[in-house]
């Protein structure tokens, strides 16, 4: 590999661009260095200067490179010279879940239609803190999964013998002894 020359004229961006295009499509992670110098090139180049053929780094990252400019984002992530000026980070409050990296395992208890429910609910969860949910759905299925685990739970006539502590501890409450009064009454 030749060494790289950061000099700032638009060829040498140019050529760096090319570079990490072509370094890219093997072994995206062993040149972050490179990444690096060339989302800052985006930023000090004029305005009306192109770089390979974009005016933008995410319009680079996604027709050039293949990949979101978010992806690139978090493999560069605390070297990014475009934080210093674009800091998206002010005021946003962290999700617990960030850091998630793998689904959850899958729950069994021996109870299929909770399992079925919980499961479920777990992957809407998963599926929020990978891709987000702006307009809320994906939170509110998971959260009426939530209300049809707990009435499942609430209507046994006895408690599964698989069933982890705070499920027993839930089909133990006041309010599933209610339930489950409700629900002699009502057939009555």
């Amino acid at each position: 590999m030749q060494p790289l020359i950061l000099s700032g004229s638009h060829a040498d961006r140019e050529a760096r661009a090319q570079t990490l295009v072509t370094l890219f499509v093997k072994f995206l992670s062993d040149h972050v260095d490179l990444i690096v110098r060339v989302r800052q090139d985006f930023l000090d180049k004029p305005t009306t200067e192109k770089i390979m053929g974009c005016s933008t780094w995410g319009e680079y990252c996604r027709n050039v490179l293949g990949y979101s400019e978010q992806h690139i984002r978090r493999l560069i992530a605390g070297r990014n010279p475009a934080t210093k000026i674009f800091d998206g980070s002010k005021g946003r409050t962290p999700l617990i879940t960030e850091n998630v990296i793998a689904p959850p395992a899958r729950e069994e208890c021996g109870d299929a239609v909770l399992d079925a429910l919980v499961n479920e609910q777990n992957y809407l969860i998963y599926q929020i803190a990978v891709n987000g949910d702006k307009d809320g759905q994906l939170l509110l299925k998971a959260v009426s999964l939530e209300g049809k685990a707990i009435r499942h739970i609430w209507s046994q006539q006895d408690p599964h013998d698989g069933w982890p502590s705070l499920v027993q501890a839930i089909y133990r409450s006041s309010e599933a002894k209610k339930f489950r009064r409700y629900l002699e009454h009502r057939d009555e």
